[in-house]
């Protein structure tokens, strides 16, 4: 079924009709269509589908969030240990209804290595899943990997 709209703008001088989106021409169909039948939008080259890792639900929403499981130990930049620099790293997780880290990226970065090595390490995590309502759920969450020299 498609859903549309048309807005339109009217003046003194004239007004006009401008198709928005998804609009919808002609008359709407009579039947709906099987239930069945209808699937998750997905545009044609991919870059717009349903999650296909879990439901997403954002942080703020989930009845409890991601719990470290198992931690991987990121390798200390070599050249910030002969400086003796130490450093965090902040971090956004994503992390699906299995409890894998699917996405990672920096938030605040600690320059000098740490944030090429955190980003490897973190991406070996696993967690148990955030849930919303005792259901296993896809969310975000900031992650900080510290450095500290031995």
């Amino acid at each position: 079924m498609r859903i549309g709209i048309s807005m339109s703008s009217t003046s003194a001088a004239g007004g006009f009709a401008a198709p928005v989106g998804n609009t919808l021409y002609g008359a709407s169909p009579k039947i709906a269509a099987d239930p069945n039948s209808v699937r998750p939008y997905a545009s044609p080259d991919g870059r717009y589908a349903a999650p296909q890792n879990g439901r997403y639900v954002p942080p703020a929403r989930v009845s409890t969030l991601p719990k470290l499981s198992r931690e991987a130990r990121a390798s200390y930049p070599e050249a910030a240990r002969r400086a003796g620099i130490e450093g965090q790293v902040v971090l956004r997780l994503r992390v699906n209804d299995k409890g894998d880290v699917i996405e990672a990226r920096v938030v605040e970065s600690a320059g000098h290595g740490f944030d090429e090595s955190a980003l490897a390490a973190v991406k070996q995590f696993k967690f148990q899943p955030g849930t919303l309502d005792g259901a296993a759920v896809m969310t975000d969450i900031t992650y900080t990997y510290t450095f500290l020299l031995d």
